[in-house]
Parts: structure tokens; C-alpha cells; sequence
């Protein structure tokens, strides 16, 4: 027994995998020590002690009788990252059987916190599981598409909620190669994953590394709109009507008959960005006929409910509405927003209803309410600062507009405040544009 825990570097978790495979397999320690001899050859006296462990490891697992369905297993566990993941999610994802994740519990190839039933991979085994994993790469696409499904819409979650979603995806992308059919989706969730947490700053290079290696077509319209989603957010408005202009020439002559309701729904999202970012370059006439167009489709194809898809059209044609302030534009504009925030509200969609109550007060700024303004706009930060950190790009755009109704009565020392609070967030997440923009509101402050 001394030599073989010799033989083994003394590395605690291959000690403890040859006793369990001993007890198992009703092998002898003399034996052992002679087949670990036979199967180490390979091993050279120049290699570095970290190549001798893993080499050390290799031989345990060939040694170690491991059923299909226990390989199955750890080839899936290799994706989770070392935080872990709840048994009941696991089992979900993969259809793994509960008795073979406890085996290999009791066999200390997997790592089990028994407070909160959270399993994951020692980083030795995850790197043998990987190399398993490369010649069987259709083992995890079930559990990889259960992950992606599972994460879709999540953007209203908690701050830890998707820090954890963001941990998962980290790991997939960093373990799944590139040419592995199911990276590409992962690449797309990590995106989103970044975005929920981040904003456009951390997403942007990898939804136009996708986009970059898209077909430009309608399967890739989702791309499309993710990338115009997160220039708008950077301030690159112009960025964001090219992207999104491309993505509508390519789709605009397919019936809606024969595109799926994801297809429509992302079609729909591009058309907003149409709206938006040619509200942001100063052309409202062209903004608001791109509104009523994707006002058009916004009943008929959705992903929740047409509620929400509906709610964020009558909000971009409110905010246009807002930004251009002639006639009764403010007026109409209150009365589209409010009745997004009901259609939101019929949802229990608090994250959208946040933003109906931050639009409210710049329409109340421009009709001179501006104590109801405060109150609208305060509901906004305190909806969303639960969701998010205080240093969010969303929180940033409460304080610049909240900086605008103190400067519009005419209180310049909070105006300067807030606009001074939105800068640093904008500047921290990479914002220039929208740094500059805020900059020049400051400035005009005197």
C-alpha cells in the first residue's frame, strides 16, 4: 500500500479513487501496485510532477470499472464549473439516474456537497472527462440544449441568479472546442448571459463574432438583433440601424407565413431598433413609420406573450413621441406609455413595467411636473437596482434622467450630481457615446 500511494505522488483524490476501484473490483494491493506499474510505462522520468499526476490519473480511470451510464455521467459533468450544480438540475438536464450519480459519489468521482446537494468534477477528472467528451460529442447536446432553454428569458432574474447563469456558460464555451455543434449556441447564451449582467460592454464582440460567422439570412436573424440591441446600448446608433437596416433587407420580402414565430418575433426586434436608432439620429418622422410597422406584426409573433411584444412598441413610439415634444406629442405619448405599463402589468412583468415608470418622468419633465417626475423616476431606480448592480448601464440612464428633470427646475447642483454618477457608470462599461452625450449635458450646465 506505501508504494502504491508513492507511485501515485501521494495526490490524495487518485488514492482515494484506487481504494474505492480496489474495494469494488475485489482487488488484492499487490496486484494493484503491478498493474499500476504495467499500465504507467509511458510515464517519463523528465516530466513536470503536474504531467506525472495527470498521468497518474489517466491510469486510475482505465483501471477503474466505470459503467456506460456512469461515463455518460462525468462526460456531461465536465461542463459544470466548480461552483456546481443542484443533483435535481443535473439529473434533469442529462437524464442522468440518480443511483449512477450516486455511485460515483461513493466512489469520489464526483464531489458532493451534501448542505446544498451541489455536485461537480475535481479539475483532473474534468480534464480526463473532456478528452472522453472529444470523441463522443453528441453525449452532451441534450444537456447543453435543456441549459440553453433553461436560460432563456432570465434576464429578469437576480443579480446571483445570473451570475451563476454566467458561470455556466463561461465554462461550456472554455471546455466545448469551437468546432463542436452545440458552441455556437453556447456562444449565443454566453452573450446573453454577458448582457444580462453587464450590458452591451461585455456581449457586443461576441454577438458580432457570430454575426461575422452568420449566413446573414433569416437564420440568422436573431443574431442580427442581439448585435443592434447591444450598438444601440454602446450609442453607436448608426452602427445600430446598418446592422439592423441589413438584417430587414434581408427578411423584409418573406411572407409572414413562412417564417416561424421566433423568426417573426426577431424580425419584429430589428424593426424596433429601426425605430430607435433613427429616433436617436433625429429623423422622428422615420422613426415613428418604422414604429407603426412593427406595430403591425407585434400581435402576431412573440415569445412570451403578444402582450410584451406589443408593450415595447407602444414604448418606442412614446419615447419618440418624447424626444420630439411638438404639439401633443407629450400627451399622446403619456397615453401610449401608460398603456404599455397596464399590458406589462397584466403580465406581472415588473423589469418592462420599470422602464414605462422611467419614460413617465421624462414626459412629466417636459410638461413641467416635476415633482411627479422625481417620484416616476425613483420607481424606475427602485425597481430595477434589485435586479441589477448599482453600477449598471440602465442605472446610469436613471441618473442622466433624473439629472435632466433637476436641471429642467432649475436645481443644478443635483442635476450636476446625477449626470456626474452617470458618466462614471457610463465610462466604466464603455459607453462613449453615451458618456459624451451626458458630458455635454454637464457641461451646459455651466
Amino acid at each position: 500500500m506505501r508504494k502504491i500511494i508513492a507511485l501515485l505522488e501521494r495526490h490524495t483524490l487518485s488514492i482515494r479513487l484506487i481504494a474505492s476501484a480496489m474495494q469494488a473490483r475485489r482487488i488484492k494491493p499487490d496486484r494493484m501496485l503491478e498493474m499500476l506499474t504495467e499500465s504507467g510505462r509511458e510515464i517519463r522520468e523528465n516530466d513536470k510532477l503536474s504531467e506525472i499526476i495527470y498521468g497518474r490519473m489517466k491510469q486510475v480511470f482505465r483501471l477503474t470499472a466505470l459503467s456506460d451510464e456512469e461515463l455518460f455521467v462525468l462526460k456531461n459533468l465536465a461542463l459544470i464549473p466548480m461552483s456546481g450544480i443542484e443533483v435535481e438540475t443535473f439529473s434533469d438536464w442529462c437524464g442522468a439516474d440518480y443511483d449512477d450519480i450516486d455511485a460515483l459519489i461513493e466512489k469520489s468521482w464526483i464531489v458532493h456537497d451534501p448542505v446544498l446537494d451541489r455536485i461537480h468534477l475535481h479539475p483532473l477528472v474534468a480534464d480526463l472527462m473532456l478528452e472522453e467528451l472529444a470523441e463522443d460529442p453528441d453525449c452532451c447536446t441534450e444537456f447543453l440544449q435543456n441549459m440553453v432553454d433553461a436560460f432563456t428569458n432570465t434576464f429578469r432574474n437576480s443579480y446571483e441568479e445570473k451570475l451563476q447563469k454566467v458561470d455556466y456558460v463561461n465554462t461550456v464555451c472554455a471546455r466545448l472546442p469551437k468546432d463542436h455543434p452545440s458552441y455556437a449556441m453556447m456562444l449565443l447564451t454566453k452573450a446573453d448571459a454577458v448582457m444580462s449582467i453587464e450590458g452591451f460592454s461585455g456581449s457586443l464582440g461576441l454577438y458580432r463574432e457570430l454575426w461575422d460567422r452568420s449566413s446573414k439570412g433569416v437564420e440568422s436573424i436573431k443574431i442580427c438583433g442581439k448585435l443592434a440591441h447591444a450598438l444601440s446600448l454602446s450609442g453607436d446608433m448608426q452602427g445600430c440601424y446598418d446592422i439592423a437596416l441589413e438584417g430587414w433587407e434581408t427578411t423584409k420580402d418573406i411572407p409572414a407565413d413562412d417564417l416561424t414565430n421566433e423568426q417573426g418575433y426577431w424580425r419584429n426586434q430589428i424593426l424596433k431598433r429601426l425605430l430607435e436608432s433613427t429616433r436617436a439620429l433625429g429623423d422622428y418622422d422615420a422613426s415613428l413609420q418604422w414604429g407603426e410597422l412593427a406595430l403591425v406584426e407585434s400581435d402576431r409573433f412573440y415569445t412570451t406573450t403578444p402582450e410584451e411584444n406589443r408593450g415595447w412598441c407602444l414604448w418606442h413610439i412614446a419615447r419618440t413621441l418624447q424626444m420630439r415634444g411638438a404639439g401633443g406629442d407629450l400627451e399622446r405619448g403619456a397615453e401610449l406609455v401608460q398603456e404599455a405599463e397596464r399590458l406589462f402589468a397584466k403580465d406581472h412583468d415588473d423589469w418592462s413595467r420599470s422602464y414605462c415608470f422611467g419614460l413617465q418622468g421624462l414626459i412629466c419633465t417636459g410638461l413641467g411636473e416635476y415633482q411627479q417626475a422625481l417620484e416616476n423616476n425613483q420607481t424606475y431606480l427602485d425597481m430595477l437596482l434589485p435586479r441589477l448592480r448599482d453600477d449598471h448601464y440602465d442605472i446610469a440612464q436613471g441618473y442622466e434622467w433624473r439629472g435632466n428633470t433637476y436641471q429642467a427646475m432649475g436645481d443644478l447642483e443635483n442635476a450636476r450630481d446625477y449626470y456626474e454618477k452617470a458618466i462614471r457608470i457610463f465610462r466604466d462599461n464603455g459607453a462613449a457615446a453615451r458618456q459624451a452625450n451626458t458630458e455635454m449635458l454637464l457641461n451646459a450646465l455651466g
